[in-house]
């Protein structure tokens, strides 16, 4: 299946507009809220950012592939904003030198890469964004865990595991697009047995954890159903390609971590 480029072309213009319009008025606000947040909800935001680097390059592949286009459109956009709104804050969070200094190390990976999503999708642009997308993702593991080592959350792990479970989730829906798209290398089936891996890992031990409440239990239950359903659906076919049921199945398991890792947080504070 090839990456089509007939579509029309996004227009991206007014909505930059306005979120460089959004920045400016927040540009007191923001750091305020940095301040603000918690070393728990540092590590949960850090934690996002590496999803956001893997569902910014499946987005963009679904795109070429017209998976739902409307809603895959969505999905780039609002990890793009979302990726930038949250290097800002973390940027006025930043307590320590080393942080400040892998941060500005993100900032620079991402301009380029930025560039690249917000044009049309061509195959071309999908490598680029992978390849990019992999130097991306371990620098936003390196800002977690310079803030995990800087904390004194008792449950940080928990919370980094939950979190660390929404980028598996986009990271194995990222490669089986780029598989349909033809996009795929030798090593992309090892990639996907590893990711498929190190999240059953993590379940395992997310379930088997003792500061679990009814209500992390109850998430767990669900996520563990629908991942089922994905690891099914990414298993390697005969040249056979449901992108639509994978990208709707890794993004209930993406919700479903978002609310976990966000009662993680609260158990971290307290509440």
């Amino acid at each position: 299946m090839a990456v089509q480029t007939s579509r029309p072309r996004r227009q991206w213009g007014p909505r930059l507009a306005a979120l460089i319009a959004l920045a400016l008025c927040l540009a007191v606000e923001l750091p305020v809220y940095a301040q603000a947040l918690t070393f728990a909800q540092a590590i949960d935001m850090a934690g996002r950012q590496r999803m956001l680097t893997q569902r910014v390059t499946k987005a963009y592949v679904q795109i070429g592939l017209n998976a739902d286009v409307g809603e895959s459109l969505y999905e780039l956009q609002d990890a793009l904003t979302t990726f930038e709104e949250q290097l800002y804050v973390l940027q006025a969070f930043a307590p320590t030198t080393e942080l400040t200094e892998a941060l500005a190390d993100i900032a620079a990976k991402w301009e380029p890469f930025k560039q690249i999503a917000e044009a049309e999708p061509t195959k071309a642009g999908a490598r680029r964004l992978h390849r990019m997308d992999e130097q991306l993702l371990p620098a936003c593991d390196d800002v977690v865990h310079l803030i995990m080592d800087i904390s004194d959350v008792e449950v940080s792990h928990l919370v980094n595991m939950a979190g660390r479970q929404r980028m598996l989730s986009q990271r194995l829906a990222k490669f089986y697009m780029l598989e349909a798209a033809a996009l795929g290398s030798p090593s992309t089936q090892l990639d996907m047995e590893r990711t498929r891996n190190a999240f059953v890992g993590a379940l395992d031990a997310l379930e088997a954890a003792v500061e679990n409440t009814p209500g992390i239990n109850e998430l767990l239950q669900q996520a563990r159903e629908q991942w089922t359903w994905l690891d099914t659906s990414t298993q390697p076919g005969e040249g056979s390609y449901y992108p639509i049921i994978v990208m709707r199945t890794s993004e209930k398991i993406l919700h479903l971590m978002e609310d976990l890792t966000r009662l993680y947080t609260e158990l971290a504070a307290g509440g």
